[in-house]
């Protein structure tokens, strides 16, 4: 299936569109910048893929992507703790210890086993840090590269993200150093598009 988000608040002259990683990635340089998707299914296991360069670090906890409801937070950047990729879970943050360079290009995987409450944050194909997850993305939006409530400006992300990908199952090792290696679309995914604001493929891979 398929469902379309909407880019908020990007204003005539800021840039939308920046030279990616794969063709066109979307430029978040304001802080209301937001994209907003289709609800999330319920589902027990999940895997998200991206890439990501930050520009500056602007806020503590830059948001790349997570369920409006905002119970928990499935992908950040933990700079408030010199941190790179990280989640939220029942109030027990999991990050990678290792700080996020600016202006490169870093693909991350996350994983989410909710029947097992575990998460695994990949970093270029490679695991860099487990920790417990308990969430399941309810019936709600998602929200890309801003906190969740949308009349919150704080932990934007002031950067680029590009092919972001939203799997409903957990992905393979084999699958996750390609997609860090050589991303090909070749799965569900969060596809970013010109001329319509965002379609966004979310069927089963």
């Amino acid at each position: 299936g398929s469902a379309d988000g909407v880019l908020l608040n990007w204003g005539v002259a800021e840039p939308k569109w920046s030279a990616g990683k794969i063709g066109g990635a979307l430029e978040f340089t304001t802080n209301d910048n937001a994209v907003v998707t289709a609800p999330a299914s319920v589902g027990a296991k999940w895997s998200v893929s991206f890439w990501v360069k930050m520009h500056a670090r602007t806020s503590l906890n830059p948001r790349v992507i997570g369920p409006q409801d905002g119970r928990e937070l499935w992908a950040y950047i933990d700079v408030e703790n010199s941190g790179g990729g990280a989640y939220l879970s029942h109030n027990q943050r999991t990050f990678e210890p290792a700080a996020l360079p600016l202006e490169s290009w870093e693909h991350y995987v996350f994983t989410y086993d909710t029947d097992a409450d575990i998460g695994t944050i990949y970093h270029d194909g490679v695991a860099v840090k487990s920790g417990s997850f308990h969430d399941n993305p309810t019936t709600q939006a998602w929200v890309f590269g801003h906190n969740v409530d949308l009349g919150n400006h704080n932990d934007s992300l002031n950067g680029l993200i590009d092919d972001l990908r939203v799997y409903d199952r957990l992905l393979a090792p084999s699958e996750i150093f390609t997609l860090a290696g050589v991303p090909v679309a070749v799965a569900d995914s969060y596809s970013i598009s010109e001329d319509t604001p965002l379609t966004v493929p979310a069927s089963s891979g």
